[in-house]
């Protein structure tokens, strides 16, 4: 829902920058919805692939956890992690 806010925000912005002109009304307004859609269109995939990348660095990171638990036997010849 974060990503919908903001592509929504950024799109309204550049919605109104594109009403401003000598153009008739309806020309402004085509460019207007147009220009809403594409920068929120861009905005909302930034948005979600950012978080996507978060995502999967917070499950690298997760994953990575235990294994700086697991304790190995200090045995000659043995190098094969001892679980608790």
């Amino acid at each position: 829902m974060p990503c919908l806010c903001y592509a929504h925000s950024d799109g309204a912005l550049s919605c109104c920058g594109s009403l401003w002109g000598d153009t008739g009304v309806f020309v402004a307004s085509n460019w207007a919805v147009g220009t809403f859609m594409l920068i929120s269109l861009g905005t909302w995939t930034i948005c979600q692939r950012n978080r996507e990348e978060e995502r999967r660095r917070l499950q690298q990171v997760v994953e990575a956890i235990p294994k700086r638990f697991v304790k190995t036997e200090e045995g000659p010849g043995s190098r094969e992690p001892k679980t608790a």
